[in-house]
């Protein structure tokens, strides 16, 4: 019994200390929240900037795909911010589980945006270079985003970047409609 007692400090200081180098920092969370309904916004205009110039882009069969893509995106992107908000209430036992999602989400939304680039260079110069800055921009604030969330499995983290507040966010992506004469979609 005494043995016990002598032990439960140190015990609780090795947890204690085990719990703050295991970085259960939560502001990541915060940062997500502020700019995923504004990545959100952003796909939605993909799709509808690209709707609106079907007829003047060229190429509809490009414009419908791009669509398509850009509303896989944004459903992605829902799901991404419904697994963030459940992060919080979610067990500790579930929590892993809920980054591997939230890691694999983001992992899949960048690749619909690469899809989006692809198809982008089949499309006029004007409107190619409006969606590349557009989807140029998401992606790195998705990037960003990906690098806080805290490792779900061992292995090295890339280095952390600092993704743009929304305010941030939404004045680059409307720098880049307003140069593309898109100024019906800016955000607000």
């Amino acid at each position: 019994m005494i043995q016990r007692r002598i032990w439960t400090p140190f015990v609780a200081i090795a947890l204690s200390a085990a719990m703050v180098v295991t970085a259960c920092n939560t502001s990541w969370i915060s940062t997500a929240l502020a700019d995923l309904p504004v990545l959100v916004q952003i796909a939605e205009n993909i799709a509808a900037i690209v709707a609106a110039a079907q007829g003047q882009a060229g190429n509809p069969q490009v414009a419908a795909q791009i669509q398509a893509v850009a509303d896989t995106a944004k459903t992605g992107l829902q799901t991404i911010q419904a697994l963030v908000n459940s992060y919080n209430a979610a067990p500790s036992a579930q929590k892993a589980t809920i980054l591997g999602r939230i890691d694999t989400g983001l992992t899949a939304v960048q690749a619909n945006l690469q899809q989006i680039l692809s198809s982008a260079r089949l499309l006029n110069p004007q409107l190619q270079a409006t969606i590349t800055g557009i989807v140029t921009l998401a992606e790195g604030t998705l990037l960003a985003i990906q690098t806080l969330v805290p490792a779900a499995k061992a292995g090295p983290k890339a280095a952390q970047l600092q993704p743009p507040s929304p305010a941030a966010l939404k004045a680059s992506y409307n720098a880049i409609v307003l140069q593309g004469g898109l100024a019906r979609y800016e955000i607000r």
